[in-house]
């Protein structure tokens, strides 16, 4: 077997060790304290939706450069390698731009609908 897919799962075991072992100590603590540990769950699941909400566009803005950059290649005969770099680093920060635009709107939505319980 290859010696990186060994390393790999090895770091993957020990990272899934440390994340349940904290996340065990959190709930026991929220205990202790008298809070409710499903509230954190439900605010978790929202910044992961978040999250993946953010590195979707980013990695869209990112395919989308590359295929631009394809189609600017084939017609503009300019050249391919700086081309490539430029597309993919303007389409993924403007991809960052309007992921954290979205992400600020649904937070702010989401802050109002709190406030108003």
């Amino acid at each position: 077997m290859e010696p990186i897919i060994i390393i790999g799962s090895i770091c993957l075991l020990i990272y899934g060790l440390v994340k349940l072992n904290k996340n065990s100590k959190e709930r026991k603590m929220m205990i202790q304290m008298g809070l409710d540990p499903s509230q954190k769950e439900a605010h978790d699941t929202r910044e992961n939706t978040l999250g993946l909400l953010k590195w979707g566009i980013v990695l869209a803005g990112i395919g989308l450069g590359l295929f631009l950059a394809e189609i600017l290649e084939h017609y503009a005969h300019m050249d391919k390698e700086s081309m490539y770099v430029a597309f993919i680093f303007i389409f993924g920060g403007v991809s960052f731009i309007l992921s954290h635009v979205i992400v600020a709107h649904q937070s702010k939505k989401q802050s109002d609908k709190d406030s108003e319980k």
